[in-house]
């Protein structure tokens, strides 16, 4: 009778993020020879049909909310199944070294005298942003990036979250969904309220689901949508390549440009973003005509209303009435409910009305502005990227020459002595321009 004799040993083995085309070909090679498989419940099953059918497998992984293994007794059975059956394969999920607590197994083998070997994977913090068109790291806008874990061991989110928000990093947040809302509210505290966010689910799967957003907006976009664990939570600049906000959707805004002198606007919102709402619209209409309602209104409101009398600011909370006579409403509070109402009011007065990061609530968005003497140009993204309309508007700001005013009054001038009936006029005012346009 053959005498089989046992050979202890672990192999820790990643399996990337779900893709079975994106497992190694050692990784495989690997799995193909063992005597016993530990799997992880995010481990597709395309990949679960390289293990041998003669030999045993065993899901051990854990999903949030579910009965699963400790890790204590994962460990317990690599030791043990390594005595019993020799080659243990511990299939991981993603790299086993990225919060796959793959250092704390391959420890605790080795005190037991169980020889080790890793099989790094490709992870799920760089593969599945990837999966949808961001990179997480880009030139000129992010120079690096955060890895962070959304819940300890204690489940709590990482108090190195806290200290990545500070950071013009990408942040990439695995385990982290059930803590969205505390997560993006570290963001809100430092002013980041505008910061793109993706959320992707079951990334690189045929299951696969995402949502674009920023700071202020995805928690309620996530509570809308079917989107759930396991899901990876990127925030960051870089959000802007994704395909979402990148694929040939149509976008159907008619640009128009108001006389706001002879309208009447009203802000509802002292605060850091009523800040920003006011002084976009006084700095393209000095003359606007604004009223500003906030039950608290920043110093630095006050001072432009000192300086522009056409800006009216009524110190106390907002009240019905305020919106009578006024034919734009632009709301910039944390109360959402109360947007949601005076949004509903509106649309029956008939008022157009902007809400600040809730596309859904606009009739119109307030884009980047380029202003050159008579010159003015404005940036839309339909609401997808405030951010990517405010470089769009950076770059043209520089390439648009000082001098353009000068040669739009010559232009007029040029045009008020041109002679002769429509078309003669236009086929001159053609030639002018584009000589102008190549130099």
């Amino acid at each position: 009778m053959k005498i089989v004799v046992k050979n202890p040993r672990l192999t820790l083995v990643g399996a990337g993020p779900g893709d079975p085309e994106l497992i190694t070909l050692k990784a495989l090679r690997i799995v193909e020879t063992a005597d016993v498989v530990l799997y992880d419940a995010l481990v597709s099953s395309e990949i679960l049909h390289f293990i041998p059918k003669c030999i045993p497998s065993f899901c051990v992984g854990k999903r949030a909310g579910e009965d699963s293994f400790s890790q204590e007794k994962i460990n317990e059975l690599i030791v043990e199944f390594a005595h019993r059956y020799g080659h243990v394969v511990r299939l991981k999920g993603g790299d086993p070294f990225v919060f796959g607590r793959g250092s704390e197994e391959m420890n605790h083998a080795q005190q037991h005298g169980i020889p080790t070997v890793v099989v790094p994977g490709i992870s799920s913090a760089l593969a599945v942003p990837a999966s949808i068109g961001i990179p997480v790291t880009a030139r000129g806008m992010s120079e690096s990036v955060w890895i962070v874990t959304g819940t300890t061991r204690y489940g709590k989110i990482s108090a190195d979250v806290k200290l990545a928000v500070q950071s013009t990093a990408t942040i990439v947040i695995l385990m982290g969904l059930q803590h969205l809302e505390e997560i993006m509210n570290e963001f809100i505290k430092i002013g980041k309220q505008e910061q793109p966010v993706a959320i992707v689910q079951n990334g690189s799967l045929p299951t696969q689901q995402h949502l674009i957003g920023n700071v202020s907006t995805i928690v309620q976009l996530v509570k809308d949508s079917t989107i759930a664990s396991p899901a990876i939570i990127v925030v960051g600049e870089v959000v802007c390549f994704a395909d979402f906000c990148m694929q040939s959707e149509s976008n159907t805004l008619f640009p128009i440009f108001l006389k706001l002198e002879i309208l009447s606007c009203l802000v509802v919102g002292g605060g850091n973003v009523g800040l920003e709402k006011v002084s976009a619209l006084i700095k393209s209409s000095p003359e606007a005509t604004i009223t500003l309602v906030a039950g608290t209104i920043r110093s630095e409101i006050k001072s432009l209303a000192e300086k522009h009398p056409s800006l009216q600011l009524i110190e106390r909370n907002f009240e019905w009435h305020d919106l009578e006579s006024k034919h734009v409403v632009i709301l910039a509070t944390d109360n959402k409910n109360l947007h949601s109402e005076i949004y509903r009011v509106a649309r029956e007065r008939k008022i157009l009305i902007n809400v600040a990061d809730t596309p859904a609530l606009c009739d119109f968005y307030l884009g980047a502005v380029i202003t050159k003497g008579n010159l003015k140009l404005g940036i839309s993204t339909n609401g997808k990227s405030p951010t990517m309309a405010k470089r769009i508007r950076e770059f043209f700001e520089e390439v648009i020459p000082e001098s353009t005013d000068e040669l739009l009054s010559n232009m007029n001038a040029v045009r008020s002595r041109i002679k002769g009936d429509f078309t003669q006029k236009v086929n001159l005012l053609n030639e002018i321009t584009a000589t102008w346009l190549k130099k």
